[in-house]
């Protein structure tokens, strides 16, 4: 007899052209992912905020008379007037011509994208070049299994929080593998495996134990690691390293005390014990 996840895994059909085989970029109406372009390195960051800064831009990019070189020029000449431009991560590039697109302009995505420009391709104005923003996938494509990235696609509730998890493949494996080793908690029925994704997504956006709020909830996910997360400094509390290290350090930890680490020790075991369950459902991991 078959599980869920086993019983979703027939249904799955690899695309053959992306790397991993499943597209993590545009994934519905109301959830994308834009973080490759710098999406969220905007300082103050929360959702109310970045959407409207996004639908500002958006609104000023539709109202340009022609698609010339000239007005989206002019048009990123007036983002950085009319913008902040500082920048948690000053040399991780947000990208001015990120906007909202769809039929209700309610997911981000380029604004130079030939969809959204009868057919011409602006994208080589951009600073990555048309040919980087066709090509590059995250390396989270590559990092997760196919049913675990299928599984983030369908728990995401809204663009917002699936940009800040889908570059979290370190964050996510770091759970599984480490409920690997934790007893399941079991409950009458078990949850539905999106439910429990949805509880990892809330815990990375409303970590409260991060070292540096300000940045904390933006990840760089290059390959170069110029912003790396720092290891946890257990030594300023008199502690010794956490079983848990490797996933504090996934979501940028820092601890004022003893108690504090022991607190967060538990909202990590608490959600271990279902995401053991994950495990079980997915039995490949």
């Amino acid at each position: 007899m078959m599980n869920r996840a086993q019983d979703q895994a027939v249904q799955i059909v690899l695309d053959p052209e992306i790397p991993g085989g499943v597209y993590l970029c545009q994934v519905s109406e109301t959830v994308s992912c834009g973080a490759c372009c710098g999406l969220y390195n905007v300082a103050g960051l929360s959702r109310d905020g970045l959407y409207a800064l996004l639908a500002k831009r958006t609104h000023r990019f539709s109202e340009m008379a022609g698609r010339n070189l000239d007005a989206v020029l002019s048009f990123r000449k007036w983002v950085e007037e009319s913008e902040p431009q500082e920048r948690p991560f000053p040399e991780f590039h947000h990208c001015p011509y990120i906007g909202l697109i769809g039929r209700d302009a309610s997911r981000p995505g380029c604004l130079l994208h030939p969809l959204g420009n009868s057919g011409i391709d602006l994208r080589g104005i951009s600073d990555y070049g048309g040919f980087a923003c066709r090509t590059y996938f995250c390396p989270t494509h590559d990092c997760l299994s196919a049913d675990i990235k299928i599984l983030i696609r369908k728990a995401a509730r809204d663009w917002f929080e699936y940009g800040l998890m889908i570059t979290e493949a370190s964050l996510v494996q770091a759970f599984l593998d480490v409920a690997g080793h934790v007893a399941a908690c079991r409950t009458a029925p078990d949850p539905d495996p999106a439910d429990i994704m949805r509880e990892l997504m809330d815990l990375k956006c409303c970590w409260p134990y991060r070292s540096d709020p300000a940045s904390g909830l933006i990840h760089y996910f290059f390959n170069d690691k110029l912003y790396a997360r720092a290891p946890v400094d257990y030594a300023a509390i008199g502690a010794e390293a956490s079983p848990y290290n490797r996933i504090f350090q996934e979501l940028g930890s820092g601890f004022d005390s003893v108690k504090a680490l022991r607190e967060a020790e538990a909202i990590v075991e608490a959600l271990l014990k279902r995401t053991a369950l994950l495990r079980r459902e997915f039995s490949a991991l």
